[in-house]
């Protein structure tokens, strides 16, 4: 089990594709969507993939994947869950347009997203497997 100070020590020390940000009171690192905060007396971790124009901070089961694997792993297995999130709301649009105006090029793009949505999945599924 790591602690948020080790994973957020784990983020800062990563060098590949992370962004790193400093103000005034607040240092942030941002990796595959997901942003860690540290204030002066505590750390918030931030899902990006969720929320639509707004930012969520990430709930207890997703603190949790942080803590059982640390910053790198964690990161994936977030986006991993918001792919599957992703799927479902786009599994529901889809059968909405059938059942409803059946609008083919809508339907087309749907179809688009979802296997876009697909291959991003697979990859990190096998990063994770490996």
């Amino acid at each position: 089990m790591y602690s948020l100070d080790q994973i957020f020590s784990e983020a800062i020390d990563l060098k590949t594709h992370t962004v790193v940000s400093q103000m005034s009171e607040v240092v942030s690192v941002i990796r595959l969507g997901v942003k860690i905060k540290k204030f002066k007396n505590n750390i918030e971790i931030i899902n990006m993939g969720k929320g639509g124009s707004y930012y969520k901070e990430c709930d207890e089961t997703e603190y949790k994947l942080f803590k059982e694997h640390g910053w790198s792993e964690g990161c994936i297995h977030l986006v991993i869950g918001n792919c599957l999130y992703k799927l479902g709301l786009i599994e529901e649009r889809i059968k909405t347009e059938v059942n409803t105006r059946k609008n083919d090029k809508h339907i087309k793009r749907l179809k688009n997203k979802r296997d876009a949505i697909l291959f991003k999945y697979a990859s990190y599924k096998l990063k994770v497997n490996q």
